[in-house]
Order: C-alpha cells, then structure tokens, then sequence
C-alpha cells in the first residue's frame, strides 16, 4: 500500500510510511484496527456501481 500511497500523492516512500502509520494510530482509539502494511490498493468504481443500483432498486417506483 505504500508504493500506492507513494505514486498517488508523490510523496517519498518513506513519507508515505509515516502516514499510513499516522493514519492507524488515529483509528486505533475508535476501535479501527487498520493495516496498511497487508493492504491492497483496488479500484471500488464496480462496488459503487452496484451500490448505486441497489438503492434504485429497492426505491419504489411512483
């Protein structure tokens, strides 16, 4: 997830370390238990997608 981290925000790598830990330290009090280390960077377009369909879906029609 770094290497992504690093491309997307063109930052170094070890930047990009730095803030994925941030980023978990800041969930761990809500009970987030992230791990970006194990993490793999995907494209949730399709996810969306059929997320957007279900509402229509399951919205009445009139």
């Amino acid at each position: 997830m770094a290497d992504y981290f690093t491309q997307a925000h063109g930052i170094t790598a070890e930047q990009a370390s730095q803030r994925l830990a941030q980023i978990e330290l800041a969930a761990a009090p809500d009970g987030l238990d992230l791990d970006y280390a194990n993490a793999i960077p995907v494209n949730t377009m399709t996810a969306h997608r059929l997320i957007k369909y279900a509402k229509a879906a399951a919205t009445p029609h009139k």
